[in-house]
């Protein structure tokens, strides 16, 4: 996106300590911060399992494409 917006970069867990919260407590963290700013929220990954994650954050398809021939999924969170 070119207007305003934050990027979240990587958000992983090690394989041994996911499904404790730890992941959800960083995502909710950052959403309050992006919430009450008001602005939208850009993420990449490249794990497709990972999507219904972010989507429970209200992060949507923008687009799919191939960096390097990896499938990546582009997600945006609208303002608000």
């Amino acid at each position: 996106p070119e207007a305003r917006h934050w990027h979240l970069g990587p958000v992983a867990v090690e394989p041994r300590r996911q499904g404790q919260g730890i992941g959800s407590a960083l995502m909710e963290m950052a959403m309050a911060l992006i919430t009450a700013r008001r602005e939208p929220a850009f993420l990449a990954t490249d794990q497709a399992a990972c999507v219904p994650f972010f989507a429970r954050y209200g992060f949507r398809d923008l687009l799919q494409a191939a960096i390097l021939g990896v499938p990546h999924r582009f997600l945006l969170r609208p303002p608000g």
